[in-house]
């Protein structure tokens, strides 16, 4: 991927932070049907038997992978039809997600989560990198350049400096609505739209 974010208590400029979960995910390359024992995607690479895998709202375990055909044989059959082109993820990447420190209340805002993102080493961006809240509550996130002003909710954040290996900080915050509990939330994502280049 050569860009990754971190949370923890990462400091400007330096490499330090915990690797936060990065979505591990491939993409149907033939529609899949109710009672399909198997799927085909783009690049099974990161599938691997005895995983757990997701297709939208669908949870299934991995029996085996042909490599050689990108074709993923399930312990169980398909009980949800899923389109063409539809997100297959590898669930093992949920592991560390973003976290706070804070006891929301219902109807509130976290506390300011720092959050830094940087390259591998040898990399750097070019141009600018945005990074975007996506998924079915994205609009409770708000991303911010300096934990001062503000994007509004749900709203992609722009840094227009040169990302290299050192942390480049950026900040985020949710909000609880009031109908609303604690819950792991794992249908957002912080998409990251940027070029890389080898330096």
């Amino acid at each position: 991927m050569n860009i990754h974010v971190y949370g923890g208590t990462p400091t400007a400029g330096g490499t330090n932070g915990t690797l936060l979960s990065e979505e591990i995910s491939s993409t149907l390359t033939v529609a899949a049907s109710i009672g399909d024992l198997t799927i085909t995607v783009e690049d099974a690479t990161n599938f691997y038997a005895d995983l757990v895998l997701r297709i939208e709202t669908e949870v299934a375990t991995v029996s085996s992978v042909d490599y050689s055909t990108n074709v993923i044989t399930l312990t169980a059959v398909l009980t949800v039809a899923h389109n063409l082109g539809k997100t297959v993820i590898n669930t093992a990447s949920d592991s560390a997600p973003i976290t706070s420190t804070d006891s929301v209340v219902a109807g509130n805002e976290s506390g300011i989560i720092t959050l830094a993102i940087r390259t591998e080493t040898g990399y750097a961006t070019s141009g600018t990198t945005s990074i975007t809240p996506s998924g079915t509550t994205s609009d409770e996130w708000q991303l911010s350049l300096n934990g001062t002003t503000w994007l509004d909710y749900g709203v992609a954040l722009t840094i227009t400096s040169i990302i290299t290996a050192v942390n480049t900080l950026f900040y985020a915050r949710y909000k609880v609505l009031s109908s609303e509990t604690a819950s792991f939330d794992k249908t957002v994502t912080f998409d990251i739209d940027r070029t890389i280049v080898a330096v």
